[in-house]
């Protein structure tokens, strides 16, 4: 079941996390010439069942991207290539995310900068620097986001190029 949640009703989710997990989505098939993966966050609830998903996406036509949360009852996306996980400091909440991420104004983002992919970025390094996940965690996420991911035909080996 997935649930969108409001930037109000993010901003007052009491939830605690665990992790905060980038995920490199697969490139849509249905655009051969696509060179780009599509990056979310998935904020892994404590229950270990569920999670909040944090996401840029450009409207036609727009160039600034649209933020949106959604609740689900899973932690691993089907669309999935690769992720990577940063473990929460001790009591953080999606609303702490929340609050950080409307504080520096990241609800909004030139999607022609680098689109979903360097907005990831920016997310994680304002968690790190606001005591959310470790201080080191952008430096460990930065390397991982210079390739593109792919799955291979079978549809479950994951493989990267640049």
């Amino acid at each position: 079941m997935t649930s969108i949640l409001s930037p109000q009703a993010a901003q007052a989710d009491s939830t605690r996390i665990t992790h905060a997990r980038v995920v490199a989505h697969t490139v849509d098939k249905s655009k051969p010439k696509a060179r780009e993966n599509h990056w979310s966050i998935y904020l892994l609830h404590q229950d270990g069942k569920s999670s909040t998903r944090i996401n840029i996406r450009a409207e036609n036509g727009k160039q600034t991207g649209l933020l949106e949360w959604t609740q689900h009852d899973y932690t691993k996306a089907t669309s999935a290539v690769i992720y990577l996980e940063y473990e929460a400091l001790e009591g953080v909440t999606v609303s702490s995310v929340a609050h950080v991420i409307y504080r520096l104004g990241r609800d909004t983002h030139m999607m022609a900068e680098g689109g979903s992919r360097a907005w990831v970025y920016y997310i994680i390094d304002d968690l790190a620097q606001n005591s959310c996940i470790s201080p080191s965690s952008p430096y460990h996420l930065w390397p991982n986001l210079s390739f593109l991911y792919l799955r291979d035909e079978s549809d479950t080996d994951h493989r990267k190029s640049s």
